[in-house]
């Protein structure tokens, strides 16, 4: 079944493409990591026949526009987006699938509808306040907000090198070398991911990661009580190890699975052993077994 492209308007008046596959069986929602589409979640949906999915891309990312305020792109306003694409399709109740950036989306979205929202797979992500753990290291998060703001102020050479770069075939092959990405990752499709974010806006980009810093879980972490999965990558730079490890702990009978070669890029790495994970972990959620046919399509409250 193909995925179709579709549009909404925003209660803030923003322009939000999202991907819709599936007309009826339980939903999974599939949320972003920043800078990546919904072609890093191909496979996973593709593994999940019977399932209505959904995947959007962010204020001011690819098929979405650009809020007319430039601080509308907060965390909580990419939730905000989610209800209002939720309440189109007449989905009620849903579970939820993050990645990196998809990780302060989803447990955001468990905080806001708690009753709606019945479990979340988190990949290679963090509970929150992005630079003071990037990399696991406090001195790489201090330059941060120096590097934004250059990156804010020379976005038209940044956009052009970043694009040259991302259609550059021997990217792939130089983000191996560094470490960056396994042996396993499947070249075609991250070229293609490159390629798309080759594209990206670099002052929206600057701005959503600036959102991400000041976003912040830990208080509300211990009060979710549905179930959820965290999968780390053993070799991930961006979000180590440890990071899964904090939200593991925090999050009361959550799951905590490490891929001992997946890096930050697991979805596009290692996509049979995560959508068996995710397959399985389905299983643990009544009315969302893998296999099941129950729509979980009511109306949107």
């Amino acid at each position: 079944m193909e995925v179709s492209q579709r549009e909404l308007i925003a209660r803030d008046g923003t322009r939000i493409g999202y991907q819709m596959r599936g007309a009826d069986g339980p939903a999974i929602v599939f949320a972003n990591g920043l800078g990546s589409s919904h072609i890093a979640y191909e496979p996973l949906i593709a593994s999940l026949p019977g399932y209505r999915t959904l995947c959007w891309d962010y204020r001011g990312m690819f098929s979405s526009g650009q809020p007319a305020a430039e601080d509308a792109n907060t965390v909580s306003h990419q939730v905000d987006d989610l209800l209002d694409l939720l309440a189109a399709e007449g989905i009620d109740e849903f579970v939820i699938v993050g990645w990196s950036m998809g990780v302060q989306v989803a447990l955001e979205a468990l905080h806001r509808v708690p009753r709606r929202a019945r479990g979340a797979f988190l990949l290679n992500g963090t509970q929150g306040r992005l630079f003071r753990t990037l990399m696991g290291n406090a001195a790489v998060g201090m330059t941060m907000p120096f590097l934004l703001s250059l990156l804010h102020a020379q976005s038209r050479i940044a956009n052009f090198v970043t694009r040259r770069i991302g259609r550059a075939r021997s990217s792939v092959r130089s983000m191996q070398m560094f470490g960056i990405l396994s042996g396993t990752v499947d070249r075609d499709r991250m070229h293609a991911v490159l390629t798309r974010f080759g594209d990206i806006d670099w002052k929206s980009y600057a701005r959503l990661l600036h959102r991400l810093d000041e976003h912040e879980t830990r208080d509300f972490l211990s009060s979710i009580d549905v179930p959820v999965a965290i999968l780390a990558g053993g070799r991930d730079l961006f979000t180590p190890v440890a990071q899964s490890e904090e939200l593991h702990h925090a999050i009361p009978g959550s799951y905590l699975s490490i891929i001992p070669g997946g890096t930050h890029y697991m979805p596009i790495e290692f996509p049979l052993v995560v959508g068996a994970q995710l397959r399985k972990w389905l299983d643990r959620i009544p009315g969302w077994e893998h296999g099941s046919s129950t729509a979980r399509t009511a109306v949107a409250r």
